[in-house]
C-alpha cells in the first residue's frame, strides 16, 4: 500500500486541478496517470483491508476510491463511492466524492457533496498543515497581486479548514484567472488535502503505520 502512495506522491508535475472524466475502459487505461498503479489499486481487497469489520468497510472503500482519484481515474473512484454504505451517509466518503467532482470541474456537485462533510474531524489537522505550507514554503507575499493570491492568504488566517472556500479558490483559478504564478501553489494544496485525507482514511479503515510523507 505504501509503495502505491509513494509513487502517487512522486507525481511530477503535480496532479492537475481539473482532469477529464472518461468512462470507456480503453480510454480510462490511456488517461490514468499510471496503468501499473491502476492494476495494483484494482487488486486491493476491501475485505482484507477492513479485516471484515463492518464499521471499517466504508473507510476501506473510500481509501480505494481516494487512490483511484489520485491516479486520475475518476470513473472507478466515483463507482466505489456509489456503494450504498457510503453514498450520502458517510462524511469521509462524501468528502472524497466532493473532491472528485471538483477535479472533474463540476463545482455545483462538489459543493453539494463537500457540504455533507462540513463538520469533518480532520479539518483542524488539514488547516494546520496546509497553513504551514502556505506560510513557510509558498512565499505568497512575493507573488504578483491577484484574487487567488489574496484568497490563499485568507486560508492561512482561518481557524479551521474550509473546503468550500477552497472550492472557490480552485474555481477562481481554473475558470477565471488561470494564473501560472498561483496555479502550482493551488495544486500543492490539493495534493496536501488528498494526502492527509488518504492517511486518515487508511487509518480508519484498519490500516496501520504512516503511508504518506506529510510532516
Amino acid at each position: 500500500m505504501k509503495q502505491i502512495v509513494e509513487q502517487l506522491e512522486s507525481r511530477n508535475p503535480l496532479q492537475e486541478l481539473r482532469i477529464e472524466w472518461v468512462t470507456d475502459r480503453e480510454a480510462i487505461r490511456e488517461s490514468v496517470w499510471s496503468k501499473e498503479l491502476d492494476d495494483q489499486i484494482n487488486d486491493i481487497s476491501v475485505d482484507n483491508l477492513s479485516n471484515g469489520e463492518a464499521d471499517k468497510r466504508p473507510y476501506a472503500i473510500s481509501f480505494v476510491a481516494g487512490l483511484h482519484l489520485w491516479n486520475d481515474n475518476l470513473e472507478d473512484c466515483h463507482e466505489a463511492l456509489q456503494d450504498s454504505i457510503i453514498y450520502g451517509v458517510h462524511d469521509t466518503g462524501s468528502y472524497w466524492h466532493g473532491i472528485m467532482h471538483r477535479i472533474e470541474g463540476d463545482f455545483g456537485n462538489t459543493r453539494y457533496w463537500t457540504g455533507k462533510a462540513r463538520n469533518h474531524s480532520l479539518f483542524p489537522e488539514l488547516q494546520t498543515k496546509i497553513s504551514a505550507y502556505l506560510q513557510n514554503e509558498a512565499d505568497l507575499h512575493s507573488l504578483p497581486e491577484s484574487d487567488t493570491k489574496q484568497a490563499l492568504i485568507k486560508v492561512t488566517e482561518q481557524s479551521t479548514w474550509n473546503p468550500l472556500f477552497f472550492i472557490d479558490i480552485v474555481e477562481l483559478q481554473t475558470n477565471k484567472e488561470k494564473n501560472p504564478a498561483t496555479e502550482e501553489i493551488v495544486k500543492k494544496v490539493q495534493q496536501l488535502e488528498i494526502a492527509i485525507l488518504l492517511q486518515y482514511t487508511y487509518e480508519q479503515s484498519g490500516g496501520t503505520g504512516t503511508i504518506v510523507d506529510i510532516a
